[in-house]
């Protein structure tokens, strides 16, 4: 039997700003801020999701965005690092 793939709410990965692989300095937030990245896992394209000012509001984000199986939602902070992501545990 095949798997059907989920289909995402409309307008769910429309592209805010696509990011090449090759531009991993994009991903990280200006400073004092956090950045949520979405990639999805199955065309593997990245691009930025928002840009905000507090950790808060980047989490529910990522909470609100949880829906489609095929994408994952990654907050990072000023320095790149991955502090929260939507990957089911």
């Amino acid at each position: 039997m095949r798997k059907l793939r989920q289909q995402p709410r409309k307008g769910l990965l429309k592209t805010k700003k696509k990011l090449e692989n090759a531009d991993i300095k994009n991903r990280a937030a200006p400073e004092g801020e956090f950045r949520v990245i979405g990639v999805d896992q199955l065309s593997r394209v990245v691009w930025i999701e928002d840009t905000v000012d507090t950790f808060a509001k980047a989490k529910e984000i990522v909470d609100r965005l949880r829906l489609s199986l095929d994408v994952v939602y990654y907050v990072h902070n000023d320095s790149n690092r991955i502090i929260y992501d939507s990957k089911k545990e």
